[in-house]
């Protein structure tokens, strides 16, 4: 047996994992969740003997989570009362560290506050399964999502890309795992952004006597030219496998968005944005930075070409006196669609699940939008009139069903926007899709749609 599928083993045999680097949390193998490790999460007022109030919608509550998010306690921003479905899931079987007292008392307490139908309120543990949840006053043990993923990762490469150090109840794995992957060289990690950096190869040149000159200005254009391109290439190189994923991805959006005449101006106008969006981030845009890059070189080596032709000082005169960008803005530029490209890349393989899952609802809502407008319309009348429902009324209510029906595709439109963004916070965004998802699904499932 192999040290990995030692190290795999343990992990099939431990439900619950404390960290070394991050003492904490505690990691579910079987939900992947985080939990506050109660040790230093202050889950009751005065040093944990009092609930907290349920006052104002349990309002100590949110600013405790309020607080310790901002903290980032347990290296989490995302920590959250956890539903009534979690906490269950937690407690159920008595394994639970914590697990203390009659029933499924936790620290052998009963009250623990929970999300249950929209709102937070109490579960006692007294009860089995989501029953016995009430509105009063209980104490918090929050949970993070934060290494939740769709689909779900291997324990293990949970562990590993997050540079973890779990401590296994056998401590010969635990010592196994630290050699294998925390002690053992890593390779330095390849950079995504900014693969070239603009005041680094400007400070190389002296810009006053390159601007002055025309000669030193067209060499200096084709030896940055060259260290662009050899960037480009180096990185395409080392990066092979993620560009090829970004292609793929990006295949259903090769055509253009042709105009569909089931729909109005204004669906038309939001489909075809939603292709645009993904055909723009979606697009490594390699070639058509090599292509200027090749055409500043030539456009250098044509002046070259007619210097040497010059046979008079006049016609040198008319080369110098040619209008030309300054150095540095080209420079500058150049590197912008360089590292533009290059940061295209970086973002898709940072956020791929979520931007291959907006793909999927894109397409998915694509297609059925059009069935809605066509095939459910002429069922949805055809209903109509076998129960005598007036042709006008039966034409308002499918014009409301569309209306919601597209507002999904307008939020959808927004969630495309925040996944190119470097500011949309990954795990926010996650949950803004599982809501379109749920929002699209209960819509269909409400009105019959397949």
């Amino acid at each position: 047996m192999t040290d990995e599928e030692k190290i795999i083993a343990a992990i099939g045999k431990q439900r619950w994992f404390r960290f070394k680097n991050n003492p904490q949390v505690i990691f579910d193998r079987d939900t992947d969740l985080l939990w506050a490790d109660l040790n230093y999460f202050p889950y009751g007022k005065n040093k944990n003997r009092d609930q907290y109030y349920s006052l104002g919608d349990y309002t100590e509550v949110r600013e405790l989570l309020k607080e310790k998010n901002a903290q980032r306690f347990g290296d989490c921003d995302d920590w959250t009362v956890p539903t009534s479905e979690e906490l269950w899931r937690l407690i159920e079987d008595k394994t639970f560290p914590y697990q203390g007292g009659q029933c499924w008392y936790i620290q052998n307490r009963w009250p623990w506050c929970v999300q249950h139908n929209g709102r937070l309120q109490s579960k006692d543990l007294d009860y089995s399964s989501t029953s016995g949840i009430f509105i009063r006053s209980a104490f918090v043990l929050p949970c993070s999502h934060s290494l939740v993923s769709r689909p779900r990762k291997p324990t293990l490469q949970i562990f590993a890309d997050n540079n973890l150090e779990p401590i296994f109840n056998d401590n010969s794995i635990t010592q196994l795992y630290l050699q294998t992957y925390i002690d053992k060289p890593k390779p330095k990690p390849l950079s995504f952004d900014n693969i070239v950096d603009t005041q680094s190869l400007l400070d190389e040149y002296d810009l006053a006597a390159v601007d002055r000159s025309p000669i030193r200005y067209y060499a200096a254009v084709q030896s940055v030219a060259d260290i662009l391109i050899n960037a480009l290439d180096r990185f395409k190189s080392e990066h092979a496998e993620k560009i090829d994923a970004l292609f793929h991805a990006s295949e259903p959006f090769a055509v253009g968005y042709v105009n569909n005449p089931n729909f109005n101006a204004v669906e038309n106008m939001t489909f075809a944005a939603h292709h645009r969006l993904f055909t723009r981030n979606l697009s490594f845009g390699a070639d058509k930075v090599k292509r200027n890059l090749h055409s500043l070189q030539a456009e250098a080596q044509a002046v070259f070409d007619r210097l040497d032709d010059a046979n008079s000082t006049k016609i040198l005169a008319e080369i110098e006196s040619e209008p030309r960008a300054g150095f540095a803005f080209l420079v500058e530029n150049s590197v912008r669609m360089l590292n533009d490209a290059c940061r295209r890349v970086a973002m898709f393989d940072r956020r791929r699940e979520l931007i291959e899952l907006l793909i999927e609802q894109s397409l998915k809502g694509l297609h059925n939008y059009e069935t809605f407008k066509t095939k459910t319309r002429e069922e949805f009348r055809a209903r109509c009139k076998e129960l005598g429902i007036d042709d006008e009324i039966a034409a308002e209510q499918y014009d409301d069903w569309n209306q919601k029906r597209f507002e999904i595709e307008q939020r959808q439109l927004k969630l495309i926007e925040k996944a190119f963004a470097p500011s949309t916070e990954a795990g926010a965004l996650e949950r803004e899709i599982d809501k379109l998802i749920a929002a699209r699904d209960a819509l269909y499932t409400m009105n019959g749609e397949a």
